[in-house]
């Protein structure tokens, strides 16, 4: 859980269009990915993009549709104006609050101008990522530039990687993976 004084907002992407999925993937995965959020200690948190009905939180009307991911991120940025927004994609059914943990707790002390990216095997995963809200003009500035990479966030400013659960990971991106993914779930944890 973030230390007192700390800022951190929590933002589930959830503005992809989920050709694939058939149906809104965030109303479907976000669920497990919000009480995953919750369980860490995140609070606020927010949708960004997407239908604003597909979880029971605030959304934020992405200011870059069409951007992908990083305009998602660019507008959650904008909205926090300061501290840090823990990024979430919102297809992540294996994620739990022990995965988050790390990120939440890592930002203490970290400085105001630096990321804290998740990390499997040393290689960067900026899906799972706290990103400094400072950070927003210079995000913005990528788009306006026609970047599309979510990766390229990454050369935007300095960033410290921290080791996370390759399962935090894994992504539902069609019913059938979903249902796969859910089967190595415990009994208990199980809709």
């Amino acid at each position: 859980m973030a230390a007192a004084g700390i800022q951190l907002i929590g933002a589930i992407l959830t503005g992809g269009a989920s050709t694939r999925f058939g149906s809104d993937k965030a109303a479907q995965v976000g669920p497990s990915v919000l009480d995953a959020m919750r369980a860490a200690g995140v609070d606020p948190i927010v949708a960004v993009g997407g239908d604003p009905g597909a979880l029971p939180i605030p959304t934020l009307a992405d200011r870059y549709p069409g951007e992908g991911p990083l305009g998602g991120l660019a507008t959650v940025l904008r909205y926090a104006r300061t501290g840090w927004v823990l990024t979430v994609p919102c297809d992540h059914p294996l994620l739990q609050a022990e995965h988050l943990l790390p990120l939440v707790d890592g930002i203490q002390g970290l400085a105001p101008d630096r990321a804290l990216v998740g990390e499997v095997d040393g290689e960067p995963k900026p899906g799972l990522a706290c990103w400094p809200a400072g950070w927003a003009s210079a995000v913005a500035e990528q788009i306006r530039k026609g970047e599309r990479r979510y990766r390229s966030i990454l050369n935007v400013g300095e960033w410290d990687g921290v080791a996370v659960d390759a399962l935090a990971l894994e992504d539902a991106d069609d019913p059938a993976q979903l249902a796969r993914l859910l089967q190595r779930l415990p009994p208990d944890q199980h809709d």
